[in-house]
């Protein structure tokens, strides 16, 4: 899966620069990777922790994840993708 999405989702716009990052972000820009980093959802963004999406600690992550995008304009390849996902790894088991 991608951190980043291939095409345009919704939207997080700054309403002031923000100084705690280490690169700079006009206001009212918009930017995909401080979106998929946000440890408000993510307590540790950058380490690999599929328990982030059970149940009890997923509250609060809907449209947090890009790789497809989300709402009006998701993709409409991931349930094809996640078909193909299932598929591939029915086929590796059974042989």
């Amino acid at each position: 899966m991608r951190p980043r999405a291939a095409a345009g989702a919704q939207a997080k716009v700054w309403a002031s620069p923000d100084a705690e990052r280490p690169f700079t972000c006009p206001s009212s820009s918009w930017s995909p990777y401080p979106h998929q980093h946000d440890p408000g959802p993510f307590p540790d963004p950058l380490t690999f922790d599929p328990d982030h999406w059970e149940p009890g600690r997923a509250a609060g992550t809907r449209g947090s994840f890009l790789a497809f995008g989300d709402g009006r304009r998701e993709c409409i390849g991931e349930n094809f993708a996640g078909a193909e996902l299932q598929i591939t790894l029915a086929t590796g088991l059974r042989t």
